[in-house]
């Protein structure tokens, strides 16, 4: 699997995508602690500490990443964006677990949180391990 390669153009879709999602999410937490609560599940609680964490963590993944993507022909700012992937494929594998662990009612977050949480982690993985090869070639053939 060390040889598995998405196209750049893929990975900055599946990038935007990503944040797309995580801004969506914390304007829907906004928008349920602030004007209508049934707005996010029942089952879906947080105190009010945890919303603003929440939400903080949601921006400010989403603003790093976009401003990375910015300066995508960077190698560092290429790797700190997969790093960053990283992290927000767990943050959304952490918010798609809180639907799960207050079961009742199934709903699609269950499912959706976690499998683009996943992808998120595995393509975050398989791209930085892949962009850090020739960072580790050229400084081995300036030597």
């Amino acid at each position: 699997m060390s040889n598995f390669r998405m196209k750049s153009s893929y990975v900055c879709f599946f990038k935007i995508a990503t944040c797309v999602i995580m801004l969506i999410t914390a304007g829907l937490m906004v928008y349920d602690y602030l004007v209508e609560p049934e707005t996010m599940p029942n089952y879906f609680n947080f105190t009010s500490y945890d919303f603003v964490g929440w939400v903080l963590i949601l921006l400010l993944m989403s603003i790093t990443q976009i401003s990375l993507l910015l300066h995508i022909g960077s190698d560092k700012c290429r790797l700190m964006g997969d790093l960053l992937l990283q992290l927000s494929g767990f943050t959304l594998l952490v918010i798609g677990l809180a639907f799960v662990n207050k079961y009742p009612p199934f709903s699609s977050l269950m499912v959706m949180y976690p499998l683009w949480g996943l992808a998120a982690l595995l393509i975050g993985r398989f791209e930085s391990k892949f962009n850090r090869r020739p960072c580790y070639l050229e400084k081995a053939k300036n030597k």
